[in-house]
C-alpha cells in the first residue's frame, strides 16, 4: 500500500480525501484508483525508495483541450498553495480566443531537472500527438 509521507502538521488538510480515517486519507493507491476509475483521469505517480516525489494529473477535458490547441504549451508553478508545501505546476495551452486553459497539473516534492523531466514525460505519454 502506498502512503503519502509528507510530514503533515496536526491541523493541516490532506490532498487525498476528507475521510475520517487517517490511513484512508493517506492512501495514495486508493486516490489514484478513484481518479482513474470514477473520473477517467490520467494519473501517474513518481516515487523514489517508496516515497512520493511527484504526482501527474490530467482529466479528459484537459486532454481534449490540448488536442484542440497543441501549438503552444506554457508551464507555471505556484508555491505554498497547499499546506503540504508541494509546488503545484500547471501546463497550459492558449485557445483560439487567446485565453489560457489548463491541460495538466502536477505536484513535485522537489524541483529538480529529473523530477520535471519525469512529469513532462508523463504528459508526453498521455498526449502522443
Amino acid at each position: 500500500m502506498y502512503y503519502l509521507k509528507t510530514g503533515f502538521t496536526k491541523g493541516s488538510q490532506n490532498i487525498v480525501s476528507k475521510s475520517k480515517s487517517s490511513a484512508s486519507r493517506n492512501d495514495l493507491k486508493a486516490c489514484v484508483k478513484k481518479l482513474t476509475d470514477k473520473h477517467g483521469a490520467a494519473v501517474d505517480v513518481a516515487n523514489e525508495d517508496s516515497l512520493l516525489t511527484g504526482t501527474f494529473f490530467q482529466d479528459k477535458e484537459m486532454k481534449d483541450m490540448f488536442a484542440a490547441y497543441p501549438a503552444i504549451l506554457f508551464i507555471d508553478a505556484t508555491y505554498r498553495l497547499l499546506q503540504i508545501r508541494f509546488p503545484v505546476y500547471l501546463l497550459l495551452c492558449e485557445d483560439g480566443n487567446g485565453q489560457s486553459k489548463i491541460v495538466a497539473v502536477f505536484l513535485l516534492l522537489e524541483e529538480n531537472q529529473l523530477s520535471l523531466k519525469c512529469m513532462i514525460t508523463f504528459f508526453k505519454n498521455h498526449n502522443p500527438q
